[in-house]
């Protein structure tokens, strides 16, 4: 009976706390992509090279490329590598990108690329990130210098008109 009680209380010790790490984890892995589109941003504003966002499913990696001079042929085509200024994002564990859009499109094949424009324009980047214990969209406007996120299965807040409601006077 006193074994049983003491692992109950130890369970209901432990248990929140593992609740709690795989929340932060989530936390961690979709504001490390959020900081990585507002490196996309930042990038594609002070740059003159193409960027693109990377990811690849089977390895579960977000990170930046840009299209620059090749070094071993200078006088060539510019080429594809991994951007050296930003770290790439490896997602944790139970975590995805679930959908992905590019203007709208639908980014299907793995691994894929949304990069911006060769006149320098960006598309909308739309991100669904799913881990275990949340789930958010990550939208990027094509004119935004930072990535807005949207919570999903979390009560969300809307603009309310207070003349509408009867209280046009109250302080806002």
């Amino acid at each position: 009976m006193v074994v049983a009680a003491l692992l109950a209380l130890l369970a209901g010790m432990i248990l929140p706390r593992m609740a709690s790490v795989n929340r932060q984890r989530d936390e961690t892995g979709i504001d490390s992509v959020a900081d990585l589109l507002r490196m996309y941003a930042f990038r594609n504003s002070s740059m003159t090279q193409e960027i693109a966002l990377w990811y690849d499913e089977e390895s579960n990696v977000v990170s930046l490329w840009i299209k620059d001079i090749d070094a071993e042929n200078p006088d060539g085509a510019r080429i594809w590598h991994e951007d050296k200024l930003s770290m790439p994002v490896t997602l944790p564990t139970g975590m995805a990108i679930t959908e992905a859009l590019a203007d709208g499109t639908v980014m299907t094949k793995s691994p894929w690329t949304i990069a911006t424009r060769p006149d320098g324009s960006r598309p909308k980047i739309e991100l669904r990130v799913q881990g275990e214990t949340k789930e958010s969209i990550i939208v990027l406007e094509s004119w935004a210098v930072g990535p807005t996120r949207i919570e999903l299965g979390e009560p969300s807040r809307s603009a309310i008109d207070l003349d509408n409601e009867g209280r046009g006077l109250e302080r806002w």
